[in-house]
C-alpha cells in the first residue's frame, strides 16, 4: 500500500492532483477543499493516501493530513458510502464541521453534501457517533461561532452536552460547576471539557 506521496505538483483539477514522483505521474483524487488549497504547478506537495482496489479500477485518494485520511476511512466504513461520496462530504462540510454534525445529530448539515440524502445522513450519524470523542465538540467545529457573554457560552455548552445524550438538568449543573471552578470566562469548548469531568467522561 502507498502510505503517502511526496513530489512535484504537475496538475490540479477540481477533484484531483497529479503528483510527479521521480518522473512518474500519480493521479490522486482529492476533496474540493484540498484541490482549492493545493500548491501551484511545479511546487512540492505531500499527500497521505488511501488506495481503493476494485475489479475494474485502482484509484488513489489523497489528504493533506493523517486526521483527514482517518476520517475518510471512517466514512468508508459506513454502509453505502464509497470514495466519491466520502470525498463529496469532505468537500462540502470539512473535518471539524462533520464531526460536530455527527455528534449533535445534525443530519441537515450532512445532507448539504451532493449525493447524500436524509437516510444516508441518518446512517452516518448512527454508525459514526460512537467513533468520535466529545473532545471534538469545540467552537471551531461549529463554524467558529461563539456566543458572546458568559450566558451565551453556558447555554451553548449545555446544549452540546444534551446533544450527547445528557439530560438538561445534569448538563446545566455540570456546566455551572465548570464555570464556578474556572473562576473566569471560558469559551464553549473549554467549558465542555471541564463539564465532562463532572459527568464522568
Amino acid at each position: 500500500m502507498i502510505s503517502y506521496l511526496r513530489g512535484v505538483c504537475a496538475e490540479t483539477g477540481e477533484d484531483h492532483i497529479v503528483i510527479d514522483v521521480g518522473g512518474v505521474g500519480f493521479r490522486v483524487g482529492v476533496s474540493g477543499k484540498t484541490a482549492a488549497t493545493a500548491p501551484g504547478t511545479g511546487e512540492l506537495v505531500t499527500l497521505h493516501t488511501h488506495m481503493s482496489v476494485r475489479e475494474d479500477d485502482i484509484s488513489l485518494f489523497g489528504f493533506p493530513s493523517r486526521e483527514e485520511l482517518h476520517l475518510f476511512r471512517q466514512l468508508l466504513s459506513v454502509n453505502g458510502v464509497g470514495p466519491k461520496v466520502a470525498l463529496s462530504i469532505l468537500s462540502a462540510i470539512g473535518v471539524d464541521d462533520l464531526r460536530f454534525a455527527v455528534l449533535t445529530g445534525d443530519t441537515r448539515l450532512i445532507t448539504t453534501a451532493p449525493g447524500v440524502g436524509k437516510k444516508m445522513a441518518e446512517r452516518l450519524v448512527l454508525e459514526l457517533k460512537d467513533k468520535f470523542s466529545s473532545d471534538d465538540l469545540l467552537p471551531q467545529a461549529a463554524g467558529g461561532v461563539v456566543l458572546t457573554g458568559p450566558e451565551g457560552e453556558t447555554d451553548e455548552a449545555a446544549e452540546a452536552l444534551m446533544a450527547l445524550g445528557y439530560n438538561a438538568s445534569d448538563a446545566r449543573r455540570a456546566v455551572a460547576k465548570a464555570r464556578e471552578e474556572a473562576g473566569e470566562r471560558l469559551e464553549t469548548g473549554q467549558l465542555l471539557k471541564v463539564a465532562l469531568k463532572y459527568l464522568g467522561r
